[in-house]
């Protein structure tokens, strides 16, 4: 049986707090997996006019996944961060290891 469009919105919503939860975790493959799902279910759910009657719950709903997104979006950022960080002190430590003659 075919999903109603409120269904997908309720999808689409679903996947965007799986995908917050995901960044919590730092697992992002699994989050670049819901999103390429999310980015489908909304594709499908939004490809046509929104009926009158949806319009209302579409906006909220929508509303709902751009927070969810700046959620995510700051997440995504410190751990970019925070990558960064152990990268320069993984590389310092490499040269200091090569001055020292610890490595070749």
């Amino acid at each position: 049986m075919p999903q109603t469009r409120r269904q997908i919105i309720d999808q689409a919503l679903a996947l965007s707090r799986e995908m917050l939860a995901l960044a919590s975790d730092n697992d992002w493959d699994a989050l670049t997996a819901a999103a390429a799902r999310r980015q489908s279910v909304m594709a499908a759910g939004f490809a046509a006019p929104i009926p009158e009657s949806l319009r209302t719950y579409s906006i909220e709903a929508i509303e709902r996944i751009q927070h969810y997104d700046k959620q995510i979006s700051a997440l995504v950022e410190s751990n970019r961060d925070q990558t960064q960080k152990s990268l320069t002190e993984f590389h310092r430590g490499q040269k200091a290891a090569r001055s020292y003659g610890l490595q070749e």
